[in-house]
């Protein structure tokens, strides 16, 4: 789990310096920070089920020791979709990449 949650981290921390050393948040992350979106959603789901099977039983109670991973596991799709669902959030991602890649000449 930590590997996941590193590798994603350090994508943010790219994502942000390249905002701060460009000085604007164009285009040209947005595909980026959409993608990071998305995995984050798929890294959160990830570590609730990890949660809920370290848990056990008590993962799915309102009360107790499971009481965050129940209330996490209920929250998670809202907050997942909240910006817009995976599908429709790579499909984005990947029609802005390729618009870059073929505005910088590549032969697609």
């Amino acid at each position: 789990m930590a590997r996941y949650i590193e590798s994603h981290w350090a994508w943010i921390e790219q994502i942000a310096y390249h905002a701060q050393v460009t000085g604007s948040m164009g285009t040209e992350l947005a595909s980026r920070i959409a993608l990071a979106k998305v995995h984050g959603g798929r890294l959160l789901e990830l570590a609730n089920r990890e949660a809920q099977q370290i848990f056990g039983g008590a993962g799915y109670q309102r009360g107790g020791v499971g009481m965050r991973v129940e209330q996490i596991s209920r929250d998670l799709r809202v907050n997942i979709v909240g910006g817009g669902s995976e599908e429709i959030i790579s499909d984005l991602a990947v029609r802005q990449e390729i618009g870059a890649a073929v505005s910088r000449g590549a032969k697609l």
